[in-house]
């Protein structure tokens, strides 16, 4: 997914906004969708300290190496 798709997501993951987050999942092309299903999961859950720590590993690596 795009840098800035993660950037959101990581954004609703802090906020704990699950309209937003489920929003953001059905823009997941649906060869991805283990990853759809994923944080579906997590989002069903209300695991957004997860969602939040997965996506601020990405969002600290260097564009450039993603």
């Amino acid at each position: 997914m795009p840098h800035n798709w993660i950037v959101e997501l990581y954004e609703a993951s802090i906020a704990c906004q699950h309209k937003t987050v489920e929003q953001l999942i059905k823009q997941i092309p649906p060869e991805y969708s283990f990853l759809a299903l994923g944080l579906d999961h997590l989002n069903q859950n209300f695991e957004f300290e997860k969602m939040m720590q997965l996506t601020q590993q990405i969002i600290s690596c260097p564009v450039e190496q993603l």
